[in-house]
């Protein structure tokens, strides 16, 4: 399961908003670190992390595109 999450996490690298870089990469190294370590409740947390930065993405992705369709009626 952290192998999709890892995944998913790691699409956001393509976006081209400022410094949205810097909160996957760590997402991705604690759920690596968590792996290797065989840390339960940290990958836990990792992948809560993960599932909360998509979120707050994907709101964001979808007030953009609301935000051109609304200036496109204008």
């Amino acid at each position: 399961m952290y192998r999709i999450a890892v995944l998913i996490v790691s699409a956001l690298f393509l976006l081209p908003q400022p410094l949205i870089q810097i909160i996957p990469a760590l997402l991705v190294a604690l759920m690596a670190l968590a792996y290797l370590e065989e840390d339960g409740l940290l990958l836990s947390l990792s992948l809560v992390g993960a599932a909360v930065l998509l979120a707050i993405t994907t709101a964001a992705t979808w007030g953009t595109i609301l935000g051109v369709a609304w200036i496109g009626r204008i």
